[in-house]
């Protein structure tokens, strides 16, 4: 599933197939290695995608000569179960706490993210509200402004994460994150960019969509905080989505691929 194995896997005999997990283009700048990793889906490999939206970039970026199928993008539902909040005591909440997943790739957004985020406690604490963040996802030795980084954490630490923070934060940029998954199925509402990839996969309203702009997070902050009922509506929309997303699903999707070989 990384597009530096492609020309080893062509030297070995059979049938090849190649699992895009990403549009592995966007990893790097515009350069030798962007272009190279952007070749690999020009050399005749079966692709089968993750999710429909790397199909549609290869289509659209590249001139493919073999097959792309798709696989829905699984997630364990049971892993982190659903756990209803009242979102009526949004209203009154004079301290948010945000989850955040972060890595140092650039896919991640790992300076823009931390740099919005110390916008936003400004401008929060200016109408008396307190923000507090949790960052995620990668070593604790990873320096991030604005809050504390509680480094790699466990399924049972991500699932109480999950549970007590008010709103969790993700950028899908390459390819959707399992991480919003994950989060919308322990009920717990999701901040995604309008850049990523986010809205390819779920129903409009499913999230809070933001740009780069501090200034417009903290306004559609404090909208959500007087009309809560809309974090209750998000839910619905993306939960009626993943019903039925599963390991199961997407793996027999996969061998019936196999199968019609």
């Amino acid at each position: 599933s990384s597009w530096d194995t492609v020309s080893f896997a062509k030297k070995l005999p059979g049938y090849k197939m190649y699992f895009v997990q990403d549009y592995e283009p966007y990893f790097y700048q515009f350069g030798e290695i962007f272009l190279l990793a952007k070749k690999t889906y020009e050399q005749g490999l079966h692709m089968v995608s993750l999710g429909a939206w790397n199909k549609k970039m290869i289509e659209r970026e590249c001139h493919p000569v073999s097959a792309i199928d798709v696989i829905d993008f699984p997630y364990e539902a049971a892993e982190y179960p659903f756990r209803e909040r009242d979102f009526s005591v949004y209203q009154s909440k004079k301290t948010l706490r945000l989850a955040v997943y972060l890595k140092y790739y650039g896919k991640r957004l790992p300076c823009i993210i931390p740099d919005l985020l110390c916008k936003l406690k400004k401008l929060l604490a200016e109408k008396g509200i307190a923000l507090s963040v949790d960052y995620f996802g990668e070593a604790e030795s990873f320096h991030a402004l604005g809050g504390r980084n509680l480094g790699m954490l466990g399924k049972e630490e991500l699932k109480n994460l999950y549970y007590s923070a008010d709103f969790g934060m993700v950028a899908s940029l390459s390819n959707i994150s399992l991480v919003p998954y994950e989060m919308l199925s322990a009920g717990l509402p999701v901040i995604e960019f309008a850049d990523g990839t986010f809205s390819e996969f779920f129903p409009e309203g499913s999230a809070t969509l933001i740009g780069l702009s501090a200034e417009e997070l903290c306004e559609k902050l404090i909208a959500l905080l007087r009309q809560p009922e809309r974090l209750k509506l998000q839910l619905s929309f993306a939960r009626a989505y993943m019903d039925g997303l599963g390991w199961e699903k997407s793996a027999a999707q996969f061998a019936e691929i196999i199968k019609g070989l």
